[in-house]
């Protein structure tokens, strides 16, 4: 996940079911050890961590909702908007469940209606029967695994860290995570990146189906650094190259 899109990339472990065509997720052939394999690819673009806050602060605004706003640490605080040269005042409440509340309906009218079994952004198709296991880069690794958390982690892991974090108040959070610690961020940013994230596998992956589902936290595979300044990621090409040279192809890469 990078600033303004996020990317995922997976070989379904079968044969996808008989669906009508507007279902069937698209693919990328790569080769893998002399034999091709269906690479399922995808790249949301405005669905990376600073985008979707640039996005939801716009929400927020049009629908008054910057005060006792549950997606920001207790307190008043001047929030920075995204690729722009404004702030927000914003006071928030810290509330985990009910940024997610506040996300899940936006992200979930991003998925639907949709006739296919399993859909993601744009009211898309996407493979259902997903793999056990993901390796995540970038964004996700500077709000887990950074901050302590140990890979490999589950959604239950992350909705339990967002909730310990969305609980400290402005000045309690800046002295768990003083300057330099959040990268590519803030400590204050922390109660509403956790919740988007964690509503993005949900929702974008599709991860409420498969909650037990492991995720790998990494900052490099084969030497390949996922993540920059900005927290933007490296292309799909790049990314298929990766996950089709893995010994696991039951694996899958967000970034």
């Amino acid at each position: 996940m990078g600033g303004g899109s996020a990317q995922v990339a997976f070989v379904p472990p079968g044969p996808p079911p008989s669906t009508a065509d507007t279902c069937k997720a698209p693919s990328q052939p790569v080769s893998f050890k002399g034999r091709p394999l269906p690479l399922y690819t995808r790249s949301h673009l405005e669905y990376g961590l600073k985008k979707s806050k640039a996005v939801a602060l716009a929400a927020f605004e049009a629908t008054h909702n910057l005060t006792n706003n549950p997606c920001f640490h207790a307190g008043a605080l001047d929030v920075g908007v995204p690729f722009e040269t404004r702030s927000v005042q914003v006071v928030g409440a810290g509330n985990f469940d009910g940024c997610v509340a506040a996300l899940h309906s936006r992200l979930q009218a991003a998925v639907s209606p949709c006739d296919c079994e399993l859909c993601t952004y744009g009211r898309v198709g996407q493979p259902v029967a997903g793999p056990p296991e993901y390796v995540a880069f970038a964004f996700y690794a500077e709000r887990t695994t950074d901050l302590g958390m140990a890979s490999p982690l589950t959604l239950a892991d992350i909705r339990a860290k967002g909730t310990e974090v969305c609980a400290m108040g402005i000045e309690e959070v800046r002295k768990a995570y003083p300057e330099g610690a959040v990268k590519n961020g803030v400590a204050t940013d922390l109660c509403y990146d956790m919740a988007y994230i964690y509503t993005h596998l949900s929702v974008g992956h599709g991860l409420h189906n498969a909650p037990d589902t492991r995720i790998s936290v990494v900052h490099k595979i084969n030497e390949y650094v996922w993540g920059g300044e900005g927290g933007e990621t490296v292309g799909l090409a790049r990314l298929a190259s990766v996950v089709g040279s893995c010994p696991l192809v039951r694996v899958a890469a967000w970034a």
